[in-house]
């Protein structure tokens, strides 16, 4: 039946289900012949409304509540071989027809929780349990740390390989709680859920709900709010399930999203802190400016990082840089260079202008070496590791303004390099300009380290200028 698992059962909870159980139990062998029906301590007959049937009955002495009936019938069915198991109420609620749909989904989303969505058709769900639902799906996406489309829904699919780690409590207080747990706890062992359109059937024929408003919700709720404070509030959580969704949905096709919300971090913390983190970078800046020297020594390597080329030809701030790297050549002949820099214009990179600058001026082609792919700072560093790697003291030039930047960018990749002044001298006039620009870079990049600990991202670098 499934393509993605060996075998299906089906598990359908059932306390005081006569007037159903047993049309719902048919149509649900009709599709699947594995079928367990456990049943809650029913007091109405619901066992015997399906004793004939060529179903597995699992009856417990007394209501233990649903938690409790669905661990158990998930237990057998792990227990007798099933790969996976589906779980649908036995009130009528859910279709059993559906089931193909959501195995359809099992197949294309191997390994992931199917669950039965009938959000789409807010029109025929009482208003009181859509604003239920909604309230809930913000809650438990935030826990679980991704969008849940309808985290109520009981009708779903469950990988028997997940349900094999799960240790959950199922006793009497935790009887609607379970559902909504499980996706959390999946969630932290890397598994998620994803959604199949199945109808909405609020019809009138229904027996009332047994889930308890009061009770049942502040159950649910104190199982949210002790994980999210276990973890810190899992800011992270928050910003995948709501706020990056929202960005997607409201801004135009193609518009960075992630990167509007760092940058108006960025501007957040500028205001909170009155500028004051600002000024601190700033202060970096003229300190590392004035501190960097323009020789160190002995190096094995140095890298000269390009400058934009103006019609092509070669900018003041880049000449300076050149003309440092071409006096640092003559001191130290055994020295190798890299220059980095890209930006094709008029054919010639960055690092092709300054390839013929400095072979212009007596430097032994055979010393260079040429990175002409990189586009900014962050590719320039990353694009050099390669020529970096084989030596042990490495050295880089560039513009004063520009080092503290370069220094900070070179100690986030593990890149552990001397940073060399390409002026003579540090003169606050020639610095003060660029030093604001730097500084915004540096604030702009430390607010978004911190956007990506609360985004969980995996990245740790972010383009910062050029």
């Amino acid at each position: 039946m499934l393509a993605a698992y060996r075998s299906l059962a089906v598990v359908i909870p059932a306390y005081n289900e006569s007037a159903t159980i047993r049309d719902v139990a048919m149509r649900a062998l009709a599709v699947c012949s594995n079928v367990i029906i456990v049943d809650d301590g029913s007091t109405d007959g619901t066992a015997d409304c399906v004793a004939d049937l060529n179903v597995r009955l699992i009856r417990h002495e007394i209501n233990l509540r649903k938690a409790a009936a669905l661990w158990r019938g998930m237990r057998a069915a792990v227990s007798a071989g099933a790969d996976a198991v589906i779980t649908l109420d036995g009130d009528g609620q859910h279709r059993p027809e559906d089931i193909p749909a959501l195995i359809q989904a099992a197949d294309e989303h191997p390994g992931s929780i199917v669950i039965g969505a009938r959000l789409h058709q807010r029109d025929e769900i009482p208003s009181v349990r859509l604003c239920a639902n909604r309230i809930a799906n913000f809650w438990i996406s935030w826990a679980a740390g991704y969008p849940i489309q309808d985290s109520q829904c009981g009708f779903r699919l469950y990988p028997a390989a997940l349900l094999r780690k799960l240790s959950l409590n199922t006793g009497a207080s935790r009887g609607f709680v379970f559902e909504s747990e499980v996706l959390i706890e999946a969630a932290a062992r890397g598994t998620r859920s994803v959604a199949v359109d199945i109808p909405a059937i609020y019809s009138d024929g229904l027996r009332p709900s047994h889930f308890r408003p009061v009770a049942d919700i502040a159950n649910i709720t104190l199982m949210v709010g002790g994980r999210l404070i276990r973890h810190g509030l899992f800011l992270p959580g928050l910003y995948r399930s709501a706020i990056e969704p929202e960005l997607r949905r409201r801004l135009p096709p193609g518009f960075n999203g992630r990167a509007f919300l760092a940058l108006a971090l960025s501007l957040l913390v500028a205001v909170a802190t009155l500028g004051t983190v600002f000024l601190r970078f700033l202060y970096r800046v003229h300190r590392t400016s004035a501190a960097s020297p323009t020789d160190f020594g002995d190096c094995d390597a140095t890298i000269v990082l390009g400058n934009r080329l103006i019609g092509g030809r070669i900018s003041a701030s880049y000449r300076t840089r050149l003309d440092r790297v071409a006096r640092l050549c003559r001191d130290h002949p055994t020295m190798r260079v890299c220059i980095a820099g890209g930006r094709p214009s008029d054919g010639s990179s960055e690092a092709d202008a300054g390839y013929r600058y400095l072979v212009e001026r007596g430097v032994d082609a055979a010393r260079i070496y040429r990175e002409s792919l990189s586009s900014n700072t962050v590719e320039n560093l990353k694009l050099i590791q390669p020529f970096v790697s084989p030596y042990e003291k490495v050295s880089i030039v560039s513009s004063r303004y520009h080092l503290e930047r370069v220094g900070t960018l070179a100690a986030d990749m593990d890149m552990p390099l001397i940073t060399c002044a390409a002026e003579p001298t540090y003169r606050f006039r020639d610095v003060f300009p660029r030093s604001l620009v730097e500084a915004f870079y540096l604030h702009g990049y430390w607010t978004s380290r911190i956007f990506d600990r609360l985004a969980n991202k995996s990245r740790t670098l972010h383009k910062i200028g050029q």
